[in-house]
């Protein structure tokens, strides 16, 4: 019949409310308690148990945006549905890296978590398992998962011979194989972290000149789902091998010839904006002997 006043429905023991009956003796509807997973649903009617075992099955989580961090990670909020009110339920993927201390910002629709190092790239997949049903992967840019892109606050000169480099700042990523650096045309070779994602020492070869541009390019994650282009800083720190220093000239004839001038920094080849001035006059014909030490 119609009449639902004897009939009692639980949800993991939790009462299924408002019970109407939408098709006599087949079809039986309730407004379910908030909930994750899957259920035992227990159905009683006139205080008789029904002997067979029913499972219900709440909507598994789905991801509809998430904030950004660094590469050396930070807290990330997620937004969805499905995600429930108890954090010992919930798990958290990010590509490859577990994201950890889950917090409840708004129960079901919003929670946080700390992402740790490692990671790097964009459009990495977000997989949130709320008592062990997780949300499936999606290729819509909203409900995946970016890097910041690398930063750049500080970076150290060297000298015209080349030698080390320090570079300091965000999403440098932590893995060396993924960053390639330039310094206007020169390449900077990664060599090693002092501090992952933040602290950067790379290897850079003979140059000259100033205010040089910076490039820093991270690879795409193989994770990347679509894939994507390669993250790319802009920076308003520029670099510049150091300035010339003059420790000898060797005297010449009063009515000129060929100048030798020794020092360090001097600049490695004489076709890339070099210019020597003597006495208020331009010297020409420059011939870069030793590299960075004699013209």
């Amino acid at each position: 019949g119609t009449n639902t006043s004897a009939v009692s429905i639980s949800i993991d023991s939790l009462p299924c409310t408002s019970i109407v009956s939408v098709r006599d003796n087949i079809v039986l509807s309730c407004i379910a308690p908030p909930g994750t997973g899957r259920k035992s649903l227990q159905l009683i009617v006139n205080s008789v148990l029904s002997p067979h075992n029913f499972t219900f099955s709440y909507k598994p989580p789905t991801v509809t945006h998430s904030t950004a961090t660094p590469t050396q990670g930070g807290k990330v909020t997620i937004t969805g549905t499905s995600f429930g009110n108890k954090t010992d339920d919930i798990i958290v993927r990010i590509g490859s890296l577990m994201c950890l201390s889950i917090s409840i910002i708004i129960p079901h629709t919003s929670i946080s978590c700390l992402l740790p190092n490692g990671g790097y790239g964009a459009n990495l997949p977000i997989h949130v398992n709320a008592s062990g049903l997780s949300s499936s992967s999606s290729s819509l840019s909203s409900s995946l998962f970016s890097f910041l892109p690398p930063t750049i606050t500080n970076v150290t000169s060297v000298s015209t011979t080349g030698g080390l480099v320090t570079i300091m700042g965000s999403s440098l990523s932590s893995s060396l194989s993924a960053i390639s650096i330039m310094f206007g045309p020169y390449a900077c070779t990664p060599r090693m972290y002092n501090q992952p994602d933040t602290i950067l020492v790379c290897n850079l070869g003979m140059g000259q000149g100033s205010s040089l541009p910076i490039s820093v390019t991270i690879a795409p994650s193989p994770l990347s789902s679509p894939a994507t282009t390669a993250q790319i800083g802009s920076f308003s720190v520029s670099f510049s091998f150091l300035p010339p220093f003059i420790s000898n000239v060797r005297p010449v004839p009063y009515n000129g010839g060929q100048v030798i001038i020794e020092g360090s920094n001097l600049g490695t080849s004489s076709n890339v904006g070099m210019e020597v001035i003597v006495a208020g006059k331009p010297c020409t014909n420059i011939i870069v002997d030793i590299p960075g030490s004699q013209i």
